[in-house]
């Protein structure tokens, strides 16, 4: 059988039983209802019959007295009464039962009769009061206190029957609907597990599939709607399995082509990075080496100062190392190298790159300021090569930047609690919030053409957070300068 038809019997049997709980509860408030009514038909005889007690009772009063005619007055009202109250009985019905309706009808017809006949008597002469007209007025009156009881005893009757009855439909509605609960919870967990059952099944097959074991199959399991599905399921995997395998080895051999091209393309890129950090030491060698040549002509003044000569072939001399150096540290910076780490003063290092740059042609035009506070060493741990790098890198980009009018860049070195922070500050063109965010990107560069690459910020980060520092970039916007600030960790030596 299919789930649809499953469904469909199951709700018929709670729909079924609801219905039956319905009607069930309907022919109850009826019964209910009519025991309702009789109790009030009961109470409303009662109420009648009170005022003819109470009437019979005024009447025995004035016979006490003496008053024949009040007496007499009084009777006719009461058999007036009686008379209406006799034919309501005639003309309705009892809800109660018919012997209880003929003891009513008896009792009301001697009750009529010994009023009838009492009055009668008062209403023939007008002598005194006889023991016998007292007498026949104790009889109406014990007829109509028998009819009281008989009302009384009705109501009581009543009362006990809508008890024992609500009592009964309380106990039958209370086990009905236990059935009916039993029954629907025993539909709903065997719905459950024909629907959950399968579908959690179905699921535990995507999920296989999904952490890439193609060969899932799942086997039939479930109504026929489940099956259909699982078959579905079986045939996209098998699908799914036949296109992998094809792609895999499509994957492979486009694998070997691009590795063929990205290798070509990263000696392409290797090239343009070190051409760009090699061009700042090879453009300090080629103004010094003019320096010397111009020493060495004939006509010049300073061919004796060999201080000088070995100064300047001193500097070419280690900015020719520093070249060889940058190129070790881009190898190492693609390998993730970690050379050896020593203490290094940051003061030295902004002097050392300070004396670099004042013979660079980029600060012909613009300002060089590096100002010395104090005496402290501000010392670090780490690579002293790496660290004029990352500075000379810096500072060079912030001359690219200044103005070739009015520029300047700073060199700030101070101590930051547990840091040593060197900012390079520029009055130059600045940048935006775009720029900064990208600012340490491989190969972004918002300069064009063979003046960068985009690789100096990011081997200066990279060397930077080597030494387990940070290097961050700030700037108020386009033509309001650029800050780069570095900040490394103090020296042990230096935080004791």
């Amino acid at each position: 059988m299919t789930l649809a038809k499953k469904t469909a019997w199951r709700l018929s049997i709670l729909t079924a039983g609801l219905l039956a709980a319905g009607a069930a509860a309907i022919w109850c408030l009826l019964m209910l209802r009519n025991l309702s009514a009789t109790t009030r038909e009961e109470f409303e005889e009662l109420r009648e019959i009170r005022p003819i007690e109470q009437r019979l009772a005024d009447a025995a009063l004035r016979l006490a007295e003496g008053r024949r005619a009040a007496a007499r007055e009084l009777l006719d009202q009461t058999l007036s009464d009686l008379r209406e109250f006799q034919l309501e009985q005639e003309e309705g019905y009892s809800r109660l039962d018919e012997s209880h309706a003929a003891v009513e009808r008896k009792l009301t017809e001697s009750t009529v009769a010994a009023v009838s006949d009492l009055a009668k008597r008062l209403g023939s002469t007008d002598s005194a009061v006889t023991p016998e007209d007292i007498g026949l007025l104790s009889a109406a009156q014990q007829h109509v206190n028998a009819l009281i009881a008989e009302f009384e005893v009705a109501v009581a009757t009543v009362h006990v029957r809508t008890m024992h009855r609500f009592e009964n439909v309380l106990i039958g509605f209370v086990i009905f609907f236990l059935g009916l609960t039993l029954v629907a919870v025993v539909i709903n967990i065997a719905h459950y597990r024909s629907v959950i059952g399968p579908l959690r099944y179905i699921r535990d097959g995507v999920r296989a599939l999904s952490r890439g074991a193609l060969d899932t199959r799942l086997a039939p399991r479930g109504d026929a709607e489940f099956t259909d599905l699982q078959g579905d399921f079986n045939a996209m995997a098998a699908e799914l399995q036949s296109l992998y395998d094809n792609l895999e080895k499509r994957v492979a051999d486009q694998g070997r082509r691009l590795a063929v091209s990205e290798r070509l393309a990263s000696v392409g890129f290797l090239a343009a990075g070190v051409a760009h950090e090699i061009n700042n030491p090879l453009a300090i060698i080629a103004g010094y080496s003019e320096s010397l040549l111009r020493r060495l002509q004939p006509d010049s003044q300073n061919g004796d100062d060999q201080e000088g000569w070995r100064h300047d072939l001193e500097i070419i001399r280690d900015e020719a190392f520093r070249a060889k150096k940058i190129t070790t540290q881009l190898l190492d910076l693609s390998r993730g190298g970690d050379p050896t780490r020593r203490l290094v003063s940051m003061r030295r290092v902004v002097q050392d790159v300070v004396g670099i740059l004042r013979g660079s042609p980029l600060f012909e035009r613009v300002k060089l300021i590096a100002p010395v506070d104090g005496e402290e060493e501000m010392m670090v741990r780490g690579s002293e090569a790496e660290l004029k790098q990352v500075v000379l890198n810096l500072a060079m980009n912030a001359a690219q930047a200044a103005p070739r009018e009015g520029g300047w860049v700073e060199l700030r070195t101070r101590r930051a609690d547990d840091w040593i922070e060197l900012c390079v500050l520029d009055n130059g063109c600045g940048m935006p919030k775009e720029t900064i965010q990208h600012a340490f990107e491989p190969f972004f560069s918002k300069r064009h053409g063979s003046r960068g690459t985009g690789l100096g910020l990011t081997i200066s980060h990279a060397i930077v957070q080597r030494h387990h520092g940070e290097l961050f970039a700030e700037s108020n916007g386009p033509g309001c300068g650029s800050s780069f600030t570095i900040r490394l960790p103090a020296a042990e030596e230096e935080s004791k």
